[in-house]
C-alpha cells in the first residue's frame, strides 16, 4: 500500500538474454507466469504461476519491492497483466519479458516445448 499507483507509466521490458543473465547471476527476482495451467504443464520457465484471469485477485502474492518479471507465451498477456497490476499498486521494478517463453525457447533454451 503506501504509494499510489501511477496510471501512465511506460511499461519496461526485459529481453530473454537479460533474463538468462539474471538467472545465472543469482540476483533475486520474482518471475510470474500468467499463462493457463495447461500451458504451464506443457512448458515453463519456473517462477510463480498466476493465470491472467486471477492477477487482480492474487495481487497480494506479488511483491511490490524488487524486480518482478511477468511472462506469457509471446508477451501480450503479460503486458495486459502488468497494465492491470500497475493500476492497483506501485511496483518498484516490474517488467514484461519480451517475446515470452516462445522467444526464450528459440534464443536461449531449445529444450523447452513450443506449442
Amino acid at each position: 500500500m503506501g504509494m499510489k499507483p501511477k496510471k501512465n507509466l511506460r511499461i519496461r521490458s526485459l529481453s530473454v538474454e537479460e533474463l538468462y543473465a539474471l538467472k545465472k547471476s543469482n540476483t533475486p527476482f520474482t518471475l510470474i507466469d500468467v499463462r493457463t495451467a495447461k500451458e504451464v504443464a506443457t512448458s515453463h520457465l519456473g517462477g510463480q504461476h498466476i493465470p491472467l484471469d486471477e492477477v487482480r485477485a492474487r495481487i497480494d502474492e506479488i511483491p511490490t519491492k524488487g524486480t518482478v518479471i511477468v511472462h506469457c507465451y509471446h508477451g501480450r498477456r503479460s503486458l495486459d497483466a502488468i497494465k492491470q497490476l500497475i493500476q492497483l499498486r506501485h511496483f518498484e521494478d516490474i517488467r514484461n519479458l519480451e517475446g515470452g517463453l516462445y522467444a526464450y525457447a528459440k534464443r536461449i533454451d531449445n529444450s523447452l516445448t513450443l506449442y
